[in-house]
């Protein structure tokens, strides 16, 4: 689910300009779900989490916590050229269809 999650999530940042330059790297130990550029042409890291939803309240991006994000962070500034933002996609597969939130430049 997590890679159809990743697909969805780069079809729906194309659609707003942005250049998916790779998914899924890997950085030492850690993995970038999305690395792109913005329609700015600012470098940029997805993070991308997936749920189907069972309840109303089932929400993704409460998955992509702090300690996440860090790690995100770190392996994002190693890139070439580093990417200095990271913005969290979450995709909510629900009844009525998917859902896509997106925070831009995400800090928690």
């Amino acid at each position: 689910m997590a890679r159809w999650g990743e697909r969805f999530a780069a079809r729906h940042l194309e659609a707003r300009g942005f250049t998916i330059g790779a998914t899924n790297v890997r950085v030492g130990r850690a993995e970038l779900d999305i690395v792109a550029v913005d329609p700015r042409g600012t470098p940029v890291v997805v993070e991308v989490k997936t749920v189907v939803a069972r309840h109303p309240d089932d929400d993704p991006l409460t998955r992509a916590d702090a300690v996440k994000l860090a790690v995100v962070r770190r392996a994002a500034g190693r890139l070439e050229p580093p990417a200095r933002r990271v913005d969290v996609v979450g995709v909510t597969i629900g009844r009525d269809g998917v859902a896509v939130r997106w925070v831009r430049d995400a800090d928690w």
